[in-house]
């Protein structure tokens, strides 16, 4: 399970290093909670992102990597705890792939970036599931 889409770099113009079909998967989960109390438990979620999934297949190319917190409390680890992460994490990511994108386009931080060009480059920024 995994996403497929873009991936920018954060040099000022469009390059070969930026991708259209990478590859997202989480690598890597850490929980960390109070044993003293049965209250909270921090969670980090790790993205390993490679150029393609043949290249994670492989585990060869590594191009970046995410880490994304969640705090939750302790009973609500049920069901599919790895679904879940990919539904919470998918909507950072893409916000991640905007800011790198307003950068491109040499837009502040703040400014909404114009629909042609959301349009236009939309291969970068959109993610697709992959199972």
């Amino acid at each position: 399970m995994g996403f497929l889409g873009g991936f920018l770099t954060i040099i000022p113009e469009f390059t070969d290093q930026d991708k259209k079909e990478a590859y997202y998967v989480i690598d890597e989960i850490r929980f960390n909670s109070d044993l003293t109390t049965n209250d909270m438990v921090e969670i980090t979620i790790v993205f390993n992102i490679y150029p393609s999934v043949e290249d994670r297949i492989n585990r060869s190319s590594l191009i970046g990597s995410n880490e994304f917190n969640k705090r939750i409390p302790r009973n609500a680890f049920t069901g599919d705890i790895l679904e879940e992460y990919y539904i919470h994490c998918k909507p950072l990511i893409i916000e991640g792939l905007k800011q790198n994108l307003r950068f491109k386009l040499g837009l502040d931080i703040l400014d909404e970036i114009p629909q042609s060009s959301l349009l236009e480059n939309a291969e970068y920024y959109t993610l697709t599931d992959h199972l």
